[in-house]
């Protein structure tokens, strides 16, 4: 990987502004869960939760103690994160396993 382009740079930030509008979350008409890294340096979970009060049909669950890599933390957070994907998907563990 190297650095980004401007036009790297100027899709994500007018992806911002699309999400940023009050009405794009009550738009989405797909279920979501966002599962947050309580201790994120990267990624600010007070923006994470603003957009998750605006969902009809999404939620918010932060791990507490996780760093942004929520996949490459300790096991106990691994096996949270797990736990709340595949109570949000149904039949993901029965995939999983399998």
């Amino acid at each position: 990987m190297g650095a980004p382009t401007f036009g790297w740079v100027r899709a994500a930030m007018s992806a911002m502004d699309e999400i940023n509008d009050q009405a794009f979350a009550r738009r989405l008409r797909v279920p979501v869960v966002m599962l947050a890294a309580g201790n994120d340096r990267i990624v600010s979970n007070d923006a994470i939760e603003t957009f998750a009060d605006r969902f009809r049909l999404g939620s918010q669950i932060v791990l507490r103690g996780s760093e942004h890599e929520i996949l490459q933390e300790r096991d106990p957070i691994r096996e949270e994160f797990w736990a709340a994907f595949d109570a949000f998907v149904p039949g993901a563990k029965l995939k999983r396993s399998a």
